[in-house]
């Protein structure tokens, strides 16, 4: 069987582009897989990819207004029927793609919701509820996200499975936290720049590291400056290779305002680092169990995030605990937990 994997783009590092990756990189044993980049007229995969992945680039210009969203949309439904094979197995990763599968005849449609249900404006929603009924399934990554599609009677739960597994865990006698993501509003790193000033006099000889790049970087970059902790908190650019800066910090942060289900968390887990993060919609707390191998604070309550990092930066002890709890949790996201709900969801059985 051939399976269509429909992106936006593979070129940049972020979490989505990871979780296609990975997915892709399960599947390729099993399965013909083509990965369909819609926006880009060529370029290859950010993170590593099987070599029997193909990549596909439909090159279709982005929506430059309301209007002209119904051309891309037009466009993108007629590339994708020259595109796609008959009887294939086509996933769509986002819920643009989503809306549009149900176009294509002769295919096998399962769409993958990224982000947590409320993100999008009231016409998503809304178009969500009739046209994903059209679809053979709607994959969600959290148990809380599923519940809010109860009007459906299609959709499972697959998370998304770990990039690696380190054969060691941290050493958690080192004085640095870390964050990982794009450099945009939703991942509210100007709400960690807010906690570094307070945490500056409380852990004088600990570094925060932002690790990531994104349109927000400047304006990161001056409230740092501003606020007179440049010394303490600094922002690094991404790296392929992310395991050593999981491995180079004690404690892992995450001031999101909202989530999907975070890669870096998962990333982090695998790793054995204690996280302390804001409960913010919705990944957060399907990952992280509440004082066993990390912490979950109220959404954006910026004192309760500092009171928890320096709770856990001042007990090594417990860093350690809450690492090795993190490090086996983190195996129901292995590959092949993940890749057996996957075929089983594709091929109707159990491998």
């Amino acid at each position: 069987m051939k399976i269509y994997i429909i992106l936006w783009e593979f070129k940049k590092s972020n979490g989505a582009c990871r979780a296609v990756a990975n997915l892709a990189n399960l599947l390729a044993d099993n399965f013909d897989v083509t990965i369909v980049c819609t926006d880009t007229l060529s370029g290859k995969s950010y993170y590593p990819l099987n070599d029997k992945i193909n990549i596909q680039h439909l090159g279709i210009p982005v929506a430059k207004n309301f209007f002209d969203k119904f051309r891309r949309k037009k466009e993108l439904i007629v590339k994708l029927k020259d595109v796609v094979e008959n009887n294939a197995c086509v996933i769509g990763t986002n819920t643009t793609y989503n809306l549009i599968l149900h176009k294509i005849r002769n295919i096998k449609r399962i769409g993958c919701e990224h982000i947590n249900y409320e993100a999008l404006p009231f016409i998503y929603r809304l178009m969500r509820r009739f046209i994903y009924r059209k679809l053979d399934k709607v994959v969600l990554l959290t148990e809380v996200d599923r519940k809010k599609y109860k009007f459906l009677r299609n959709t499972c739960v697959i998370p998304n499975s770990y990039s690696f597994k380190p054969k060691k865990i941290n050493d958690y006698s080192k004085k640095n936290i870390i964050a990982i993501g794009r450099l945009t509003y939703q991942k509210g790193f100007d709400m960690l720049v807010d906690a570094a000033v307070l945490l500056k006099s409380k852990l004088p000889d600990w570094k925060v590291k932002i690790v990531g790049d994104g349109e927000d970087k400047e304006k990161l970059l001056d409230k740092i400056k501003e606020n007179d902790v440049s010394d303490f908190i600094s922002i690094i650019p991404p790296k392929i290779d992310v395991v050593d800066i999981y491995h180079s910090a004690s404690i892992y942060v995450m001031s999101s305002r909202f989530e999907g289900l975070p890669m870096v968390l998962i990333e982090a887990q695998s790793c054995g680092l204690p996280i302390v993060s804001f409960d913010c919609p919705e990944g957060p707390s399907e990952i992280i169990h509440d004082n066993i191998d990390g912490y979950l604070v109220e959404k954006n309550n910026i004192q309760a995030l500092v009171e928890k990092v320096i709770y856990l930066a001042n007990d090594e002890n417990l860093r350690k605990q809450f690492g090795q709890n993190a490090f086996i949790a983190s195996e129901r996201y292995s590959s092949d937990v993940v890749k057996s709900k996957w075929l089983e969801l594709i091929l109707g059985e159990t491998k």
